[in-house]
C-alpha cells in the first residue's frame, strides 16, 4: 500500500530534467527495516523527430542509469546511498532568440543518501539528501549544482497515519528553491484502498483484486498521473499490462548560456500503454509506448514566465526500463 507514497516522495525529491520514470524505492515510509539490498536500474526513451509549431524539427533521446544500496542497518535504523546518471540528447534546429542554438546535451548526475529510524510503534523518522548537477557540462562550475532534500515523519494513528514532510527542491519546475512544509493523512478505508490527502501531494490507490489496480496522484510540483495495471491471466502473475495518463514539467540549468536565475523548462502530457515483466521480487523489465501532447520547451525565470520557447508538435515515444536487485 505504501509503495505509491514512496514513489511520489522519491519523484519529488529527484532532479527533474525530462520525464523520468523514478524507481519505486521501498524504503521511505514503510514501518519496517528490510534486509540488505542493492538495486541497479537503467532505461532508454526515444521521442522521434517532430516538426515545431513555427517551423523546424525536434527530437529527443534519453538514457539513464541508477544504483541504490543499503550500506548499514540494524533492527531500527538503516542508511541507503544512491546515485543516478541521465543524458538527454536533443536533435533540433530550433534557435532561442536570446541565447542562440538549442543545447545538444543536458546531463543530470546525482549522489544521495537516505537515513531512516523505525520504532516498534511503527513511527518512521528520516531524511533524504541529494546533491548533483543538471547542466550541459556537468560540474564545469558550481552554478550548475543543485540540492534536493526531504525530511519526513510518519506518525501512526490506529490503522491510519499522519505524514509530516519538509521538502526543498532546488531545480523543480514549480516552487523550485522554496522550502515547502507538508502534511498528509494516510487513510485506509478498507484493505483494497489507500488514500493520501494533503500537501504537497494527494494520492489514491485502489487494488480491486490481486490482478487489477488503479493509482492516481497530484503534486504541487507540477505533476499529475493516473495509471492502471492488469494481470491478464491468473497463472502468469509475472506479466502485467499497463496504461497511464500523466502531465509533468521539468527543468535544468544551462549555466554556459543563461543567467543564474533562468533555466530550461519542458512540459508535456503523455498517454502510454505497455507490458511489465517481473522475474523475482526485485527484477523487472518494462516496455511502454504512447503519445506526447501539449508540449512546450523554453527558457526563463519559471515555467510560467518563459522568455523564449518552442512548441514541438504531438508525437509518439517508446521506452524500455530494466531493474535488478540483489
Amino acid at each position: 500500500m505504501n509503495h505509491f507514497l514512496i514513489f511520489l516522495l522519491v519523484f519529488i525529491s529527484t532532479p527533474i530534467l525530462t520525464i523520468v520514470a523514478s524507481e519505486s524505492a521501498s524504503t521511505w515510509v514503510i514501518p519496517v527495516i528490510r534486509p540488505y539490498m542493492m538495486v541497479a536500474g537503467g532505461g532508454y526513451e526515444y521521442r522521434p523527430e517532430v516538426s515545431l509549431g513555427d517551423g523546424g524539427r525536434y527530437e529527443l533521446n534519453i538514457a539513464r542509469a541508477s544504483l541504490r544500496s543499503q550500506v548499514w542497518n540494524n533492527e531500527t535504523n538503516e542508511l541507503v546511498l544512491s546515485g543516478s546518471w541521465q543524458d538527454a540528447r536533443f536533435n533540433s534546429d530550433a534557435v532561442f532568440s536570446s541565447v542562440g542554438d538549442f543545447p545538444e546535451h543536458l546531463y543530470d548526475l546525482r549522489l544521495g543518501g537516505l537515513y531512516r529510524h523505525v520504532t516498534p510503534e511503527k513511527t518512521v523518522l528520516g531524511i533524504f539528501f541529494a546533491i548533483g548537477t543538471a547542466d550541459e557540462q556537468p560540474y564545469s562550475s558550481s552554478a550548475g549544482t543543485g540540492v534536493n532534500a526531504t525530511a519526513f515523519w510518519r506518525h501512526p494513528i490506529a490503522r491510519d497515519a499522519l505524514l509530516f514532510t519538509l521538502t526543498y527542491i532546488d531545480n523543480a519546475a514549480i516552487l523550485g528553491g522554496v522550502p515547502l512544509p507538508g502534511i498528509t493523512y494516510e487513510w485506509h478505508p478498507d484493505t483494497a484502498t489507500t488514500v493520501l490527502l494533503g500537501v504537497p501531494f494527494t494520492l489514491v490507490t485502489w487494488r480491486s483484486s490481486q490482478r487489477t489496480s488503479l493509482n492516481a496522484s497530484l503534486s504541487v510540483f507540477g505533476t499529475a498521473r493516473v495509471s492502471t495495471s492488469f494481470t491478464p491471466w491468473e497463472d502468469t502473475a509475472w506479466l502485467q499490462l499497463q496504461t497511464g495518463l500523466e502531465y509533468g514539467a521539468e527543468s535544468a540549468k544551462w549555466t554556459e548560456h543563461l543567467p543564474k536565475d533562468e533555466r530550461v523548462y519542458a512540459r508535456a502530457g503523455k498517454v502510454s500503454g505497455g507490458v511489465s515483466c517481473r522475474f523475482g521480487p526485485l527484477n523487472t523489465g518494462t516496455l511502454i509506448g504512447g503519445w506526447l501532447f501539449a508540449r512546450k520547451v523554453g527558457i526563463g525565470d519559471s515555467l510560467f514566465d518563459l522568455d523564449d520557447y518552442i512548441r514541438p508538435n504531438p508525437g509518439p515515444f517508446v521506452a524500455v526500463n530494466l531493474s535488478s536487485g540483489f
